[in-house]
């Protein structure tokens, strides 16, 4: 086992996975999910109760579940990457960028629940379908912070951190 700068040791299969998600880009493919459904599962929402098209509101809830069973790899191969790549330094960026993919998961997963248990209907809009409808929007702003503080680490130089 190679030891950890902070006295930990980590097994060599973790050592492995950490450089198999580094040179595969793991984390840079994983999180283009929901940074590309989050806003098109908003859109057909929000397209779907406007034009009373209920086919939308079932396209956004169907993004919704993608977003959400893909949650979990960001967030592990976020990690990975930043044990790995940045030796798990603990700065605002990561633990917003963690606070941030941790609300997405579980705003997804809240979101889901609540349209399962009570579908939305475009004929028959009340306001709990319209707080919903704004929720898929408000997933936003954890998809596009977290987004940002991504394209600073790369775009930004890693030096920075």
């Amino acid at each position: 086992m190679k030891p950890h700068p902070h006295g930990h040791p980590k097994p060599k299969w973790l050592l492995g996975l950490y450089r198999l998600n580094d040179q595969r880009q793991l984390h840079p493919i994983a999180v283009h999910i929901p940074n590309g459904m989050v806003p098109v599962a908003g859109l057909f929402m929000a397209a779907g109760c406007l034009l009373e098209v209920q086919g939308l509101v079932f396209a956004a809830y169907v993004n919704l579940a993608v977003i959400f069973l893909s949650m979990p790899g960001v967030i592990a191969t976020g990690i990975a990457s930043w044990q790995h790549r940045y030796k798990g330094a603990s700065t605002p960026l990561f633990r917003t960028k963690l606070i941030c993919s941790v609300l997405v998961f579980a705003g997804a997963g809240l979101i889901l629940l609540v349209q399962t248990l009570w579908p939305v209907n475009v004929h028959r809009l009340t306001t709990s379908a319209k707080i919903l409808a704004a929720a898929y929007l408000l997933l936003l702003a954890p998809t596009i912070r977290a987004g940002s503080l991504g394209g600073k680490l790369v775009f930004g130089g890693r030096k920075k951190v």
